[in-house]
Parts: C-alpha cells; sequence; structure tokens
C-alpha cells in the first residue's frame, strides 16, 4: 500500500500506527522495487527520553518512536535535486542497515558534530552502497567513527553498514536515506603516474564540463600546475596550441565555470581543481554551475585587496562566460587527493589521463544535471500490518 497524494500533509508528522491506518484507506499497487527501511527494528524495547526532534514520549519504546521526520517535496531541504530523499528520526546508535544488495563504493565517519549552520552542509558521515541494477543508495548523518563496513565491501540486505546519529546539517538525531542513478565519484575517472605508478585519483565531475570520452576510451595529458589558487589569465602562461594540457588549480575566490573558461583562454584541454577544505579528507560534493568556491579569507574575515580586484574582474567578464559553452572536462579532487597530484607532478611525473568511470550509466549525457534523487518507494513492517511509503506521491 502507498500513501497518496491525499495524505501528504501528514507523512512528515505521522508515526508507525498512523501511516498504517491512512495507507489502509488508499492502497495502490506498485511493480517498482520496495526498499525495506535503512535500519533496525530488531533492537530490544528500551525506555526512551523525551524529544521534540524525536517526537516521542516517556512511554515509547523501541521501534515505535521511529518514524519519517521529513519526507518528499518538503520546504526545509527535500527539494530541487533532493526532493526525493527520506529521513527517519531514530535515535543515536540505531543500527543503519543495507535496504538492498549492493557494493560499498564510498565511506566517511570523521566528521564528529551536526547543527543546521551552512557549514554542515558537506559535512555527514555516510555509506553509499551501488546496488545491482546501477543505483546508488545513500545513508547519511551517520555517527563519528560508526561506519562498520570499508570501500569495495559487498553487503546484503539487512547487513549493518554503520551506526545513525546527527552529524552535519541535521536538526536532531535521523537517519537520512535516498536513491541516484549515478554517484560523484563514479562519473569521470582520472589516472596519474606517481612514483609508486599508475594511480586512480577519486574525482567529481563539474555539470558544466564538456561531454567525457566514451568507455574503453582514454585521453591523455600532460599536467601544469598553477598554485596562485585563483588561475587567472592575465599574465598566467599561456599553453602552446597543439598541447593537451591539464591545468592543475587551487579552490579559490572564482567558481568552477569562471575557472574553466580561464583555462580555456590559456589553451588548457582539462582543468582539475584542487579542494582547499582538509576537513573534508576524501569528501567530494556534487558541483556545477551554482556552485561557488570557497572564499580565501584573511583572519579578520575581510578578502584582501588583491581578492577584491579579482572579484571586480570576474564579475566584468561574467555576462561573457554565461554565453560560451566549457569546451573542456572540469574535476574536482579532495585536498588529501590533491596532495597527491601535486607531489607527482613535483617530482616530475605529469602524466594524467581521463576516461568515463566504468559505472557510470549515462557516458553520453554531458553536460548532464547534478546526480538526483529518485523515486522510491518503503516498505515499513509492524506487528499487525505492513505498508509502502511511494516517494512519487509523498509530501511533507
Amino acid at each position: 500500500m502507498t500513501v497518496s497524494a491525499s495524505d501528504t500533509k501528514a507523512v512528515g508528522d505521522m508515526d508507525m500506527e498512523d501511516l498504517v491506518r491512512r495507507c489502509e484507506v488508499c492502497g495502490m499497487e506498485t511493480q517498482d522495487f520496495v526498499y525495506s527501511l535503512p535500519y533496525s527494528t530488531t533492537r530490544k524495547p528500551r525506555r526512551a527520553r523525551k524529544s521534540k526532534f524525536l517526537g516521542v514520549t516517556k512511554r515509547s519504546i523501541w521501534p515505535d518512536i521511529s518514524k519519517v521526520s521529513q519526507g518528499n517535496h518538503s520546504k526545509f531541504s527535500h527539494n530541487g535535486i533532493m526532493a526525493h530523499a527520506w529521513d527517519f528520526a531514530v535515535p543515536t546508535g540505531t543500527p543503519v542497515i543495507a535496504n538492498r544488495d549492493g557494493v560499498v563504493v564510498d565511506t566517511a565517519a570523521h566528521f564528529k558534530k551536526g547543527g543546521l549552520e551552512e557549514s554542515f552542509r558537506s559535512k555527514a558521515n555516510f555509506v553509499v552502497v551501488r546496488f545491482g541494477d546501477g543505483s546508488y543508495g545513500r545513508y547519511y548523518h551517520l555517527k563519528h567513527s560508526g561506519v562498520k563496513v570499508k570501500k569495495g565491501q559487498h553487503v546484503k540486505k539487512g547487513e549493518v553498514l554503520a551506526m545513525s546519529g546527527s552529524t552535519g546539517y541535521s536538526a536532531g538525531p535521523h537517519i537520512h536515506f535516498d536513491v541516484q542513478k549515478q554517484y560523484v565519484k563514479e562519473i569521470g575517472s582520472i589516472f596519474i603516474d606517481s612514483k609508486r605508478g599508475q594511480k586512480e585519483i577519486e574525482c567529481s565531475v563539474a555539470n558544466i564540463s564538456c561531454k567525457l570520452p566514451p568507455k574503453g576510451t582514454v585521453i591523455e595529458f600532460e599536467m601544469y600546475l598553477d598554485e596562485t589558487k585563483y588561475c587567472n589569465s592575465g599574465k598566467a602562461s599561456v599553453f602552446e596550441e597543439g598541447t593537451n594540457t591539464a591545468l592543475v588549480c587551487y579552490r579559490g575566490i572564482n567558481t568552477f565555470e569562471e575557472k574553466a573558461h580561464i583555462a580555456m583562454e590559456r589553451g588548457a584541454k582539462a582543468l582539475v581543481v584542487i579542494n582547499t577544505d582538509y576537513s573534508m579528507k576524501e569528501v567530494l560534493s556534487q558541483i556545477g554551475v551554482i556552485d561557488k568556491s570557497s572564499t580565501e579569507m584573511n583572519k579578520q574575515g575581510k578578502a584582501s585587496d588583491l581578492e577584491e580586484k579579482l572579484v571586480e574582474i570576474l564579475h566584468d567578464r561574467k555576462e561573457n562566460l554565461k554565453e560560451t559553452l566549457v569546451s573542456i572536462p572540469v574535476f574536482l579532487v579532495s585536498a588529501v587527493s590533491g596532495e597527491v597530484v601535486v607531489d607527482s607532478i613535483k617530482s616530475g611525473h605529469k602524466a594524467m589521463s581521463i576516461t568515463t568511470h566504468e559505472h557510470n550509466s549515462y557516458p553520453d549525457d554531458f553536460p548532464y544535471r547534478l546526480p538526483h534523487t529518485i523515486p522510491v518507494r518503503i516498505a515499513i513492517e509492524s506487528e499487525s500490518s505492513s505498508l509502502s511509503i511511494d516517494s512519487r506521491t509523498a509530501k511533507t
């Protein structure tokens, strides 16, 4: 059974029993894959503390306190590319389980804090699992050091992935679950010739990037490092025509789109941007035209004269940028991976190659939309009845 559009108002506030009652009235059949809940409901009952966020009382016991705290198409955070995501309010330390067989492709467990400040948006612990059909399940806001699986590990439905928490952009303890057809680290691939031989560098591809080569096709480049953090084309080196140069620079005051056009003006055939936020470690965000690179500020929080001048220059050229499509591949690598790239260049190993990632399901869809959540159905089992909630109709 599903929650219909007429019941969308209640989904975000209903506990399990309320959901069952509603769905007994508005049953709808579906042939789609139905996911189980992304957390364990087999724990022994325990006394729960009062919590406005969880909506529980002293009499609430496991798992009755569990509920959908945020559904789809919400005003808070489940909108745009996140429109079909689900939040389940559960206590910190709840076992997060795989709700479908798959392979773990990415994890993060080093973040310690959470809150509603903008600085927390990309700083949630998570596990990403690639399912058998090529889609990706993402489990977010996990407990610090709470991840129990490793990259490359095969997991079965029901296997514990991590412990829930409230890290990242979070109002309180809960599990965020969504499904995407693409994952940022499995769209394009970068390989460099390091001191220890060829090494793959985890990367994210900007949605302003030009079309990547078809699967199986590799394009080779020679890397050039620009350490100014701004890539300004003013008096910077212009690469010889006919050379395949990949410009490597740091994330700075200008956007990825502006960096890409500067790289093109200099004659580069590819752009690799290194993230400067070391707190992110290997975590990569989804990047595109609307993404603003972090501004380099001094200790007083004011931009330097050089930075202010650069902002003026970039603002003047902004209208022209919109009229010209980016004709080179654009990648983002983490601060940790960036160190490997820089070390390789400085040691004389400048060869780099790119290709479409073997698991990318849309190799011909560039410039592509940022990876976005897709509608899913989630089954909820209780002792008396069962139901499934459908993200194509449910809202909060």
